[in-house]
């Protein structure tokens, strides 16, 4: 038999609810605190995304950044589940859906470069979510208690200057290419920390970390650095990044 027509076309997403939400105890235990995350694949590449960041606020319950598929969430069928923040109780594992900070991505777009967006790191500090739109290029803040979205800083792009005068197309031609916000941390002089993984190319060392204070001035603390994906604290105020 000859070949079908019309060519296959890969989907650009597709979905499922295997997300979960799992305690990781001193003795190797393993427990899973809260299932049915959504999770998705990500165009044709096979990159998987989903639920992603997460953040106690001490009084027994967690943050769950989910993410979604990029540059493809105003291209699927929204369910309300994806690009959310939730709330999960950690004795019960009941969830709660804190907001949709895809919509807001869709609605606004703080780094209005293009409409894209897929959750990543979270931090909690007094009411307050603050959640790295990797996809998006912004840290957006949340109100725990009403949902109420605000953009905390649009971290936008990075330049490199080793893309020449034709700069990067996707960025109005600047030479620059995406910050990609990754991880977020409150850090023990109650600043912000925020890593970036940076896009494509991924350069050798141009991701950096840094410092935001909690009214949104930035400040630099860590340059040279390649693909950050996380930043913690020791006990001593010692800084950790993780690089890929």
């Amino acid at each position: 038999a000859g070949a079908g027509t019309p060519e296959p076309v890969s989907p650009i997403s597709l979905r499922g609810t295997t997300g979960k939400l799992s305690r990781f105890d001193a003795d190797g235990t393993v427990t899973v605190v809260a299932d049915g995350f959504q999770s998705y694949t990500f165009g044709g590449n096979g990159e998987i995304v989903g639920p992603a960041g997460v953040a106690l606020d001490g009084t027994g319950k967690a943050y769950v950044a989910v993410g979604a598929p990029g540059p493809y969430i105003a291209d699927i069928e929204l369910t309300g589940e994806e690009n959310v923040l939730v709330e999960v109780d950690l004795a019960s594992g009941e969830k709660r859906i804190v907001a949709d900070l895809g919509q807001y991505e869709i609605a606004n777009d703080p780094d209005p470069m293009a409409i894209d967006s897929n959750l990543y790191g979270v931090a909690v500090r007094d009411g307050v979510a603050y959640v790295a739109d990797a996809g998006g290029n912004s840290i957006l803040s949340v109100d725990i208690e009403t949902g109420e979205i605000t953009t905390f800083a649009v971290t936008g792009g990075i330049d490199a200057p080793f893309l020449g005068e034709d700069g990067n197309p996707l960025r109005a031609g600047d030479a620059q290419i995406d910050s990609v916000p990754s991880g977020l941390r409150i850090g023990p002089d109650d600043r912000l920390y925020v890593t970036y993984v940076t896009g494509g190319p991924f350069p050798v060392g141009l991701a950096r970390v840094d410092a935001y204070t909690l009214d949104g001035q930035r400040h630099d603390f860590a340059t040279g650095l390649t693909m950050v994906t996380d930043v913690a604290f020791a006990s001593d105020g010692s800084a950790y990044a993780v690089m890929m």
